[in-house]
């Protein structure tokens, strides 16, 4: 559906990707985060997710943030 609706040239906002988040949808939530470039509010999503009991997203949520903290770690000691 949201592939369709993207086609059809419907616009994504935050409303989108924090819908996906309450509602337990990885997938879409990815596909408009990476594929699409949805715009998104991170505390909004985060929130959703937890409304929604979403265990999935939040594990997605957390492993995220400790691969872009490791990131940022390992490039300023690499300085």
């Amino acid at each position: 559906m949201v592939k369709w609706l993207i086609a059809h040239r419907c616009e994504m906002d935050v409303h989108a990707a924090s819908s996906a988040a309450l509602n337990g949808h990885l997938e879409v939530l990815l596909y408009l985060m990476e594929e699409v470039v949805c715009p998104y509010d991170h505390d909004l999503t985060l929130l959703a997710a937890m409304h929604g009991g979403n265990i999935r997203i939040l594990r997605w949520f957390q492993d995220d943030l400790f691969e872009s903290s490791s990131r940022g770690s390992r490039s300023s000691t690499s300085s």
